[in-house]
């Protein structure tokens, strides 16, 4: 379900860069239109540029098309009506002061999973106790308290009553049971062995995988610096080249490819918190310090 939202978030934002660029198409076209009809222009310049207004027209309701097709699926896996139609939060915000230290005596104390297998194993070795005691004597005691009262109005006692304490001690001693008690404890045994090496291998696979996902979160935090730099540079960038278009100084090729880098680089910038966010939650769900609310 979190990844599901997330996967939302992004969407969104692919969604509003999409009609940024439909927004940058429109302003191309109608210069295209004004050179036109000053005689600065020429029909090609134009046609192109509907080409490319419709190009990322199309993109734009193919984003929209797959915003709507995540939205349904997350209202299926919260179990709500899949047509419920809601704005999720814009803002991916990643923890960037997640430690792997930590994140590891973490895991050791809270993973679920590497909790289950050391439970197991103490079970085993309580069962392995619990056999063994079979091996030694056993004392039962056993107490109770009797009362009688009977009455007879034809003899020569009319009533009588007795009371008291009844205890016993029983002991047993176990001397031969064809080897079973052996066996039992040898089977004991080996189920501590088995919970030992289950236990040893969940953790070596929870570490690894700690290891892995912390390091993927290590990289795209990297990732995140540089493309957010490329996002301000392709901004930039798209700025001057517009308004070099719009003084005629450079072809309409020069303004699309300015256009199209912009795009990739925030689309890149997107994905990359994306990643990030689902490392980050990786991280947490591992060391069982993932929070939902």
């Amino acid at each position: 379900v979190i990844n599901a939202y997330f996967n939302v978030v992004k969407q969104q934002q692919l969604v509003l860069a999409a009609d940024s660029a439909i927004d940058v198409s429109t302003y191309r076209l109608k210069i295209a239109n004004n050179k036109l009809e000053i005689g600065r222009g020429s029909k090609l310049d134009v046609l192109s540029a509907k080409v490319d207004y419709n190009t990322d027209t199309s993109n734009y309701l193919q984003q929209k098309n797959l915003l709507n097709n995540y939205m349904v699926n997350l209202n299926l896996l919260m179990a709500r009506d899949a047509n419920i139609k809601f704005v999720a939060d814009n803002q991916m915000v990643i923890d960037n002061n997640l430690n792997y230290t930590e994140l590891a005596t973490q895991t050791e104390s809270l993973n679920p999973d590497l909790q289950n297998a050391f439970i197991s194993k103490k079970i085993a070795e309580l069962n392995l106790k619990q056999i063994k005691g079979n091996r030694y004597p056993r004392v039962s005691l056993n107490t109770g308290y009797d009362f009688n009262r009977n009455a007879n109005p034809t003899g020569f006692s009319t009533k009588s009553r007795s009371n008291g304490y009844t205890y016993g001690l029983t002991a047993s001693v176990p001397i031969f049971n064809g080897f079973l008690q052996r066996q039992n404890e040898r089977n004991a045994k080996i189920e501590i062995n088995s919970s030992e090496l289950t236990l040893e291998k969940t953790r070596q696979s929870i570490i690894a995988q700690l290891t892995s996902a912390y390091q993927n979160y290590s990289t795209y935090l990297e990732l995140i610096k540089l493309e957010r730099g490329n996002v301000d540079i392709a901004k930039q960038n798209l700025d001057i080249t517009l308004e070099k278009y719009r003084l005629g100084s450079i072809a309409p090729l020069e303004l699309r490819e300015a256009q199209r880098n912009a795009l990739d680089a925030n689309n890149r910038y997107l994905e990359i918190q994306y990643q990030a966010k689902l490392a980050e939650i990786a991280l947490k769900e591992l060391s069982g310090t993932l929070n939902i609310q």
